[in-house]
């Protein structure tokens, strides 16, 4: 005994000293992974047939100290035979199959899982023990899952490949497995210890990273019940760094195989374990870019927190992350992941998540995302800020005083596809539909410092050329709004294009509707008043100037202003407003002339409804300023275009907004329009009685009907005199 504890003794300050420089070697600055000592132990003296061993292959006997053993091996590995198959270390395993599969084992994988691996991999409370998975002797099969959800699936095998040498010939030879990978994959499709599925992660992990994505690894991994058990760790354990192993994982192959993609979103079909690993300080963005590859639907997305886990995302996520080889901006997959909460559900959902988004702030984050960045991105944030002003007009003035009025002109610039989003015009057209006509023009003269030298109405020039059809009227309106703002009474090339543009969307025999509605828009953003949510006041506005009464209007779906300012401010509004409204109506009737009138006309009587009553609108407002033209034959030229349409507008079948609009248009026409006496004596007695009904709610009325019986007393003193 004495001499075999000395034999023994030796044996183990011989392994001490290998495990020593081992260790020494691998912790070196950039040095690799050396290969694991072998320690060969010593055998027991037998009476019968002595067999040979080597540090190659031997027998654990019953006199050996198992626990040593245990100690630097760790758990032993059960084989069907009592020795390795041959001096190469070949193992034979015993498949479900009943097949026997090869794997090549060098001596570091012939050793059992080292508690000292946990240097290399992290932080380890546990070695694996007898309980970790062993390949028993008679075993069929592996339970490949049996994990949290105590579910047992039959196992797939794993297949040997041929792989291409470096000279590009093939060769069918068996891939190197460890078989403390082959290990940490049974255990965790079948145990039901959370701690050893944790720590076969990290060997999972190791193997992958050290073979540099080994094929029959990377099958082994794809499977898809090794998929399903890692996500069941993703569900279960709470140790972060576990968690971005699995994360890292499972990015990796999301990456290499789409039908991996499939295997996660029908495990987790409500996306519960991300919503878990969102909420994890540490781990929401790595989780972010997982969840951005498998590019979930807005279907799968229930969660009442999604919308603020996101934008934490978008907050923190402007640094590149590096998931293994997977290279992702948590920004991008936050992008995306709002694109489906405001554009994949009803209307409704899509409205509520938006109207989300902007309480909780989001849109700070967004307007930095619209600065910079790629341009595919920052167009899809412009589209998210679209779709928040479209849900929550308010929040309007808050962009206009705080977004880059440049870098919304920059996304028109470099939009320049055939197939244009045309998102960054849009936000910027819907930031001047403001309350007050100061804050507009503020905007406009934000946007005339241009962007990159390039003057602004240039560049809105060479927009409203390639701009979707239904974009062009509001570009037009813009681009004629700020040629106003340079100078009014000075002609140019872009002021005759821009109404030119205007005359066009304005022809409802050839515009379809969504072009007729976005015409309605322009026309109404030329006036220039609106509510803090956006829509326009200027009817209700002559309405009232027209005296018509307030509980007419009772239930008018423009409903009451609420604005809160001093006099001082509320003059200023009201002269900027007077100013900005004159200046505009004498350059669209001295630009636009009679065609403009004409098509205004036609609009108001073939239009869809927004477009009829919008026209009908701007007839209203631009005819109070008709005195203003110096040209005197222009005046009776448009009472004679306008008249007839507003006679028709009188009608009974109009609703009483409408008429009262067309009877302050035509106060306003027959006060300036010399030579209408014979017009207005020769009306009809229907016309009459409509003026006389509409006198009950409008003074407009009453002085048209006063007017008109001067004019027919008038016309019939000249006609006596005539006959005379």
């Amino acid at each position: 005994m004495r001499t075999l504890s000395k034999v023994y003794g030796k044996k183990v300050d011989t392994g001490t000293a290998l495990f020593a420089l081992y260790y020494k070697q691998w912790l070196k600055v950039g040095a690799n992974e050396p290969p694991l000592p072998v320690v060969p132990l010593p055998s027991r003296p037998s009476r019968g047939s002595s067999r040979k061993m080597s540090s190659d292959s031997f027998v654990l006997s019953s006199s050996t100290n198992k626990n040593l053993y245990k100690e630097v091996f760790g758990p032993k590995l059960e084989l069907k035979s009592t020795a390795l198959a041959d001096q190469n270390g070949l193992l034979t395993i015993k498949w479900g199959s009943g097949n026997d599969e090869n794997l090549y084992g060098d001596d570091y994988n012939r050793s059992s899982l080292q508690k000292q691996d946990s240097i290399f991999l992290g932080k380890s409370s546990t070695s694996i023990d007898n309980s970790y998975a062993e390949l028993k002797p008679g075993s069929q099969r592996l339970d490949y899952f049996q994990c949290f959800s105590c579910r047992s699936m039959q196992a797939e095998s794993l297949t040997n490949s041929n792989y291409t040498s470096c000279n590009g010939s093939f060769r069918n030879e068996a891939t190197a497995l460890s078989s403390e990978f082959v290990r940490a994959i049974t255990t965790i499709c079948s145990s039901d210890v959370l701690s050893e599925c944790e720590f076969a992660i990290r060997v999972i992990t190791k193997a992958w990273l050290n073979s540099h994505v080994d094929p029959l690894i990377e099958e082994a991994v794809s499977q898809s019940s090794v998929v399903e058990a890692i996500l069941e760790i993703l569900f279960a354990s709470s140790i972060d760094e576990i968690l971005e192993l699995a994360i890292s994982v499972l990015a990796e192959l999301v990456g290499r195989n789409d039908a991996i993609r499939q295997i996660i979103l029908s495990w987790d079909p409500q996306l519960d374990i991300f919503v878990r690993l969102l909420r994890r300080t540490g781990l929401f963005l790595k989780a972010a870019v997982l969840l951005y590859l498998l590019k979930p639907q807005a279907k799968q997305m229930l969660s009442p927190e999604w919308v603020s886990l996101v934008l934490r995302v978008l907050e923190f996520g402007d640094k590149v992350l590096t998931l293994f080889t997977v290279q992702c901006c948590p920004q991008e997959a936050a992008i995306y992941f709002m694109d489906q909460l405001l554009n994949g559900f009803d209307e409704d959902k899509n409205l509520e998540n938006a109207r989300q988004v902007v309480s909780l702030g989001g849109l700070t984050f967004l307007m930095k995302r619209i600065e910079e960045g790629e341009i595919h991105q920052r167009n899809k944030a412009a589209l998210i800020v679209y779709s928040c002003i479209h849900a929550e007009g308010s929040c309007r003035s808050f962009l206009s005083d705080n977004i880059k009025k440049s870098s919304l002109l920059e996304l028109i610039i470099l939009d320049n596809s055939k197939s244009c989003s045309g998102c960054a015009f849009a936000v910027l057209a819907e930031l001047l539909y403001l309350e007050r006509t100061t804050k507009i023009l503020n905007f406009l003269r934000g946007l005339k410092d241009g962007w990159g030298g390039l003057n602004t109405m240039h560049i809105l020039f060479i927009y409203l050329q390639r701009a979707p059809p239904e974009q062009r009227p509001l570009v037009a309106a813009v681009l004629l709004m700020l040629d106003i703002m340079e100078d009014p009474f000075k002609e140019s090339f872009y002021r005759a294009e821009a109404i030119e543009a205007i005359m066009v969307a304005l022809d409802c025999q050839v515009c379809n509707d969504i072009i007729q509605e976005q015409s309605a828009r322009a026309l109404l953003l030329l006036a220039g008043h609106f509510t803090y949510t956006g829509e326009s006041l200027m009817e209700r506005t002559f309405l009232h100037q027209a005296g018509f009464q307030e509980k007419c209007m009772e239930g008018s779906s423009y409903g009451k202003e609420i604005v809160v300012c001093d006099s001082a401010h509320k003059n200023e509004e009201d002269n900027e407003a007077e100013t900005w409204r004159r200046k505009a109506a004498c350059v669209l009737f001295q630009s636009g002339n009679q065609n403009l009138l004409k098509a205004l006309s036609d609009s108001s009587i073939n239009g869809v409804p927004s477009l009829a009553r919008a026209s009908l609108v701007t007839i209203s407002w631009m005819s109070s300023y008709l005195h203003l033209v110096d040209d005197r034959k222009f005046p009776p030229m448009a009472f004679s275009i306008l008249t007839p349409l507003l006679l028709k507008s009188l009608n009974y079948d109009k609703d009483v907004g409408a008429r009262v609009l067309a009877s302050y248009s035509l106060l306003c026409l027959v006060k300036i329009s010399a030579g209408c006496v014979s017009f207005l004596a020769s009306l009809d007695k229907d016309s009459i009685k409509h003026l006389e009904n509409l006198s009950l709610v409008t003074w407009t009325a009453n002085e048209l009907i006063a007017i008109i019986s001067k004019s027919s007393l008038q016309y019939k003193t000249m006609k006596s005199k005539a006959h005379c």
